[in-house]
This record gives structure tokens, sequence and C-alpha cells, in this order.
């Protein structure tokens, strides 16, 4: 859960930290089925946010999303040299992500797969991540 700082009360002195809930929805097969919570929340909101080019969605601000244009048409050993700054950049930007390791870079023919290994503050994890170059 992201940490919301309250306002001042009337006595001036700071109430308490509220953290923000990472209730949502659960999206499989680009249809809403139900509600997720917790780090099952933060997996789908991170396969989410590598899927989402930075820049180009209105609805987003300029923090959310990754930067994969700039690998279109480079070569493969390109990509795997950008590929881990691209990652850590988008991840870091939400708060609930405390550090962003790449464990595994793997190339096949035009496709990329990357081994992240996430640490939040809801626990730690590794996803498996496929990028077209």
């Amino acid at each position: 859960m992201i940490p919301q700082i309250s306002t001042l009360n009337e006595t001036n002195t700071i109430s308490k930290i509220v953290p923000y809930p990472s209730f949502t929805f659960f999206v499989a097969n680009d249809l809403i089925e139900g509600n997720v919570d917790g780090l099952a929340a933060l997996r789908q909101t991170i396969r989410h946010i590598l899927s989402t080019e930075r820049y180009v969605y209105p609805i987003y601000n300029n923090n959310y999303g990754v930067e994969l244009e700039q690998l279109k048409g480079k070569s493969m050993g390109y990509a795997r040299a950008k590929i881990t700054n691209i990652i850590k950049d988008a991840l870091l930007q939400d708060g609930r992500i405390i550090k962003v390791d790449i464990i595994n870079k793997v190339s096949n023919g035009d496709i990329l797969s990357v081994g992240v290994k996430v640490l939040s503050i809801l626990g730690e994890f590794v996803e498996e991540l496929d990028f077209k170059i």
C-alpha cells in the first residue's frame, strides 16, 4: 500500500499516515474478471506498466509506462544493453516498488525474455517478461 500523509489537524500536528489500498480490478484476457489486492495487484500493475508505451496515452501521466519504442529496429545486442535501465526507470515510478534487479536476459529471434526480480513494500517476487524488439 502507498502511504498517504494526512494534512495538519487543528493542533498543527500530523495526525497519522494512512496507506492507500492496492485493491483493483482483476483483468485477464482483456476482460475484468473480479478483483485483486496486495501482491497480485502489484504484479498486474507491473505487467500493465511494461505493456504501455510512455507519453502515448494522455490518460496516463508522463511517469507511467515504458519507453520501448527506442529499441525498435535496433540490434538485439543494443536492446540487451539498454533494457535494464528502461525497465528500472519504468517500474521505480511506482511508490510500492523499492528495488528492481534484472536476473537474466535471453534473446530468441526478435524476442527478448527478461527475468525481473522486484522488491516491494508488499513482498518480493520474480516476473518473466517478453519484449518484441
